[in-house]
């Protein structure tokens, strides 16, 4: 039974490294101002971020961390904008590993990658530099031959501040996405809407421009609870999703007892 185990750890190689999952309540704070940084005190207030070790020279993929080492920070929240009133998925990336605000015309800033209803295949919000300072055009890959887009329902901001996790100038990236969500969510909290993301689960990825190259920057699980939490869930990249994780360790229990029947005598 031990040799069996150990032989199955062994194709899996590595096992997952999973942060608690964080639980954000609708409506928490303030409406969110979507402008690239934290505009007051209480637009993010009571967000717990997941963080992550990105290595500014890419030689590695994004390792959940704390600080001090953690260099990329992920905020989530369900909340009204500051413009509309309807609930809306705001994510915001402070990303301690650019500091240079000055982006070449068609340098790819930054990609955030989820599913929608637009396609089977996930799509690509890439934020591309105009070549004016830090100007971004926001535009939306389908993946279904066309070429990438303005979306909108799809917004994001950019801008190089202070934040919460570090005292000097750095990029701040905040997203916001409308949802698709069915009526009833959160006991009538939220009303029914007609957007493009739904309540999950479902995998995001994130990658922004360092100083040097494009790391990844954030990885995790989203999920809209039909009380209207949202859960976030970071993973390292590199390691099975929790689904995934959870579908070999039942193989490998199935493997374990067919063996043990196996040596019955």
């Amino acid at each position: 039974m031990k040799l069996m185990l150990g032989s199955c750890l062994a194709l899996l190689f590595v096992c997952p490294s999973f942060a608690t999952t964080l639980v954000e309540p609708p409506g928490i704070g303030t409406p969110v101002t979507l402008d690239g940084s934290f505009t007051n005190a209480n637009e993010w207030l009571g967000v717990t971020p997941a963080g992550f070790y990105s290595p500014t020279d890419g030689s590695a993929n994004a390792i959940l961390a704390s600080p001090p080492l953690a260099n990329s920070f992920l905020y989530g929240r369900l909340a009204q904008g500051s413009v509309s009133l309807e609930p809306t998925l705001y994510v915001l990336f402070d990303y301690l590993g650019r500091t240079n605000p000055n982006f070449t015309n068609g340098e790819q800033v930054a990609k955030i990658t989820f599913p929608t209803n637009l396609n089977a295949s996930p799509i690509d919000v890439l934020l591309t530099g105009t070549g004016v300072g830090s100007g971004i055009a926001v535009t939306v890959d389908k993946h279904d031959g066309t070429t990438p887009a303005s979306n909108p329902f799809v917004n994001a901001a950019l801008g190089f501040h202070t934040s919460p996790n570090a005292g000097s100038s750095h990029m701040i990236i905040e997203f916001e996405v409308d949802l698709d969500l069915p009526s009833g969510l959160g006991g009538g909290l939220v009303p029914p809407m007609n957007g493009i993301y739904g309540v999950g689960p479902a995998t995001w990825l994130a990658s922004a421009a360092s100083d040097l190259v494009d790391p990844p920057i954030s990885s995790a699980i989203f999920q809209i609870n039909p009380n209207g939490d949202l859960l976030i869930t970071p993973f390292e990249l590199g390691a099975p999703e929790p689904a995934t994780w959870g579908l070999m360790l039942g193989g490998l229990l199935v493997i374990m007892r067919r063996g043990k029947l196996l040596r019955r005598p």
